[in-house]
């Protein structure tokens, strides 16, 4: 009776390859190295396919930066509508308004990835999460802080310009100095972004998170 080797492991099959006598079963000997062939085939395929979902599941440039955008949007109309039809414009600085545009961005941002299981109105939409670099669980207040918390130092101390009373001329520049800092920030984080196998950004090595789809 003929052996199945497409049954036997791959032990098995390596200790059958070493076992045979391929003089007088030289079709046995090449279905058994033919069967081992197909393993490594299989394995590598395997590899292959887990590589290929695992760099999806971290591929998230392009998801985060439309979700930017849209999170901007939103929050761009909300402040609009708030300024417009509940406060009243001429009662306030064009610095007031610059700084509380932005402070609005960095809270909203915390609180919603906080409170969200790490998504903005934005990352829901574009299928994108934060999650804890270790164990890829929903991150803490902690973690959702700390991703922001060099854009939140660098506008708490532009606020000393407006709680100090501070000219408006000074204060602007404090603004300005801040705005470029930001920006620098902000490229910096795309640079290692890209640099990286999981796609972290500068702000995800400080908070220890990194961002995957929701949809891999």
């Amino acid at each position: 009776m003929e052996p199945d080797y497409s049954k036997y492991s791959l032990a098995e099959l390596h200790q059958a390859k070493n076992s045979i006598d391929r003089a007088n079963y030289p079709e046995r000997a090449k279905e058994i190295d033919l069967q081992i062939k197909n393993y490594s085939l299989r394995e590598s395929a395997e590899t292959e396919t887990k590589a290929s979902i695992e760099e999806l599941k971290y591929n998230t440039f392009w998801p985060r930066f439309f979700a930017i955008i849209i999170d901007s949007i939103i929050l761009s109309v909300l402040i609009w509508i708030c300024f417009s039809f509940i406060l009243k414009p001429e009662n306030y600085s064009d610095t007031f308004f610059q700084a509380i545009d932005d402070f609005i961005f960095v809270v909203y941002s915390i609180l919603m990835h906080s409170l969200c299981s790490g998504q903005t109105l934005g990352k829901m939409i574009t299928g994108v999460q934060i999650v804890t670099f270790e164990d890829e669980a929903n991150i803490s207040y902690k973690h959702a802080i700390m991703r922001d918390i060099v854009p939140l130092t660098l506008m708490l101390f532009a606020y000393v310009s407006i709680l100090f009373n501070l000219s408006e001329q000074t204060s602007n520049s404090i603004l300005f100095i801040v705005a470029i800092s930001i920006i620098i920030w902000y490229l910096l984080e795309i640079v290692t972004m890209l640099f990286n196998q999981k796609h972290r950004a500068l702000h995800d090595f400080v908070a220890n998170t990194v961002v995957v789809r929701t949809n891999h």
